[in-house]
Order: C-alpha cells, then structure tokens, then sequence
C-alpha cells in the first residue's frame, strides 16, 4: 500500500514538475545555477522600478472625464492659455493687410495711348484735329483746344520736358490708386469678421510698400469715382487737355491691382507665428480645475504643466527627501523581483537551469506590469481593468505552461507588483 502510494500518478507528476528543492543550496552557488535568475531578477527590478517612479506615479486624467474632486495647484507656475493664444494669433493672421500686385499690362496699355497722343502731335502731316479719324477722336475726346496744346508740347520735332514730367507726375498718382475687380472691396468691410481694412501695394514703381485702407479703394464698377479721383492727376496738363488725358486711362477700364495670394498668405502665418504665447500665472492652492467639471484638452495641458513644475520644484526644494522616495520605489519593486525569483528557484528550478524560459517568465511579468500601468493611465474607469486583466492573463499562461500552483503564486506576487 506505501510502495503504491509512492508511485501514484500525482505524486509521480509532482515530482517530474518540482523535481528536488535543491537550487538555493551552496552547491547551486557553486555551480552557478543561480546566474540567470540573478540577471532576470536585476532586469525585472530594473524595469518595474523605471515604470513605477516616471510612469506609475503621474496623475492619470484624459479628456471629457468628469472630475469628482477639484484639482489644486501645489506650486506656483506659468502655463500658456492655449484659447487665449489661438484667438490672438487668429486676429494676428486676419490683421494682416491682403497684399496686391499691379497690373503691368493695364499701365502699359495707358503708357502706349499717352505716347501715342504725342506722336500725333509730332505727326508733321497732321495739321489739325479734323485729320485725326473720328472714332479716335471721340474716344479720347481730344477737340481742337486739346489738340492745339498737344501741339504747343512737340517743338521742333522734340517733346518738351513737361509733358514728360506731367505724364511721371501722373502715373505716380495713377500706380498708387488701386482700382479693384467686382466685389473684392466689400469682402474688405467686415470689422466685425476681423479682416483687415486695408491693402498693401506691392508694386516696384512706388518708392514703399503702400497700405490703403478701404475707404479709398474704387472699383471698376464705379467709373464716375474712378473719373473724380482721376481729375486731382492731371493738374500738371493744360486744361483743354485734362479731359484727353483722364480718357486715356478710362478707356477699355480695367482693375490696376489684384490680390497676390501666395504673398498674402505667407504674410499673414509670419504675422500669426511671430505673435508671442499667452500664459497664465497660478499661484499654489489655486483651483485648476472645478468638481464636477469635464475635462477639456486645454485643462489636461494646465495640469501636465503644473505636475512637470511641481516635480522639478521638489527635486529642487527637497532634494534628498525626493531622492529617499524614488530608491524607496526602487527597492520595494527590487524585494518583489528578488522574492519572486527566489520562489521560482525553490520550486521551478527548471526555469531557472533554462535562459530562455527565463526571459519568457520575466518578459510576462514586465508585459503585465506595462499593460496595467497603461490601462490605469486611461482613466478611473479602467482601474479595476488594470488591476485585475495583467495579474489574470499572466496566471492562465503559467498555469497552461507550468500548472496551477505555480502560477497562482505568482499570480499572487504579480498581484502585489502591479498595486
């Protein structure tokens, strides 16, 4: 009955599992069967440790959670107004003027019927204005006055210099009126929408950048204004010839400037990434935020900032205090890592004769620990998740690989690990 009971199945199982619990003995030392449990031991403290000092101990807040508690600042510090920020560099970008270039073609279409004009009168065959065809005459309302001064400018075959210098002294003033297409000044008259009310003409001609502010722009729809703004360029013309002059440019009208938008756009994000952050002092005990409110992506930001000041002020102010509680973590994790390795050594000293089912043990373990401190940095609703899921998976592996026993016990101490 003993000799049966000796060479039961159970027993026989037991004894292929466990073997003898000789490993600890000073001829396992001696042998060193203990070197990789001693590396697996120091790698899983290593790593547990890290996880629990820079990972496990960070507040664990996500967006649109409802906070039971206020959260207090403990120090003082700065934090950008992400809000605040976003609306001034908005009114930064949409203060910006809309840059506008000319439009060379118009200008020399106008250039070409001024030069026209005093070639016709520099046209010795042509001695009075009945020569010139009518339809020509009629569009650039050119009467015999007109002509007649037009005439009193060409002597001897050559231009007076004041008609060269009354058509620069015009085209100055022309090529700094900006004449729109339809419907662009209306898009400019929105102060409410904190658009710009103002131009910038970017044309080489004119001496600087020239801003414009609404008030002043025409439009190629409104040829009478087009009309008055261009009798106050003509002064430097004879009389009878002002009504020639203002025809040469009202003719075939067309917009003198269009909107550049590649310039403008470049010009309004260097406007909005040069406009300075907006921060916001908290002083300690303030609240950051309120109970019973949702966190929003601007409060996770205030309060990463607020336990990033914090952390460095008690490094700073502390010191070795702050020091103690880190190698404190260090060492509880250390006397975990070196029980759970000493266990296995006394009861699965296969594992620890075998490498690589040593870095498979300890690799479950680490795996364990990550997913719970992942789990847990997903809110308060998945704490009992983290706590319960890593310790469960790790157990069903070792009790698939090695038997129930041994993987309730290192359930257990996996258990502890992870609280």
């Amino acid at each position: 009955m003993a000799t049966s009971k000796t060479k039961s199945p159970r027993r026989r199982e037991l004894q292929r599992q466990f073997g003898r619990r000789s490993p600890l003995s000073w001829q396992a030392l001696r042998e060193h069967r203990l070197s990789w449990p001693v590396v697996w031991a120091a790698t899983a403290a290593l790593c547990g440790g890290l996880l629990a000092v820079f990972v496990g101990g960070a507040a664990r807040y996500k967006v649109d959670q409802l906070v039971s508690e206020p959260i207090v600042a403990r120090v003082r510090f700065q934090a950008v107004d992400l809000e605040k920020t976003r609306a001034k560099r908005e009114v930064a970008y949409q203060s910006q003027p809309a840059v506008y270039v000319p439009n060379t073609e118009y200008f020399n279409s106008v250039r070409q019927r001024l030069d026209s004009l005093i070639k016709l009168a520099a046209d010795k065959n042509i001695e009075s204005v009945e020569q010139v065809r009518e339809e020509e005459r009629l569009a650039m309302r050119l009467d015999a006055a007109g002509f007649a001064e037009l005439r009193k400018l060409v002597v001897d075959g050559k231009v007076d210099p004041k008609w060269t210098q009354a058509v620069e002294g015009f085209f100055k003033g022309f090529r700094a009126t900006a004449i729109l297409k339809p419907g662009r000044i209306s898009a400019l008259r929105d102060p409410d929408g904190g658009r710009s009310l103002f131009i910038l003409l970017n044309d080489t001609e004119l001496s600087k950048e020239t801003e414009l502010p609404y008030n002043v722009l025409l439009s190629t729809e409104d040829a009478k204004r087009v009309e008055l703004r261009l009798q106050s360029m003509v002064d430097a013309f004879p009389a009878p010839l002002r009504p020639t002059i203002i025809a040469a440019a009202m003719r075939d009208l067309e917009w003198t400037y269009e909107i550049d938008t590649v310039a403008t756009e470049r010009r309004r994000e260097e406007a909005r990434e040069n406009t300075p952050d907006e921060t916001m002092t908290y002083q300690p005990n303030q609240v950051l935020v309120s109970a019973g409110h949702v966190l929003t992506r601007l409060d996770l930001d205030v309060i990463r900032e607020e336990q990033r000041v914090f952390e460095v002020s008690a490094k700073a102010r502390f010191g070795w205090h702050w020091l103690a509680g880190t190698v404190g973590r260090f060492g509880l994790i250390t006397l975990i890592a070196v029980g759970l390795w000493c266990y296995i050594a006394a009861y699965m000293p296969r594992v620890c004769s075998n490498p690589m089912r040593g870095l498979a043990l300890t690799a479950l373990v680490i795996g364990g620990q990550v997913i719970a401190v992942a789990l847990g940095g997903l809110g308060p609703a998945f704490l009992v998740m983290a706590a319960v899921f890593p310790t469960l998976l790790t157990a069903t592996v070792l009790a698939i690989c090695y038997g129930q026993r041994f993987a309730l016990a290192i359930g257990a101490i996996h258990a502890v690990l992870v609280a």
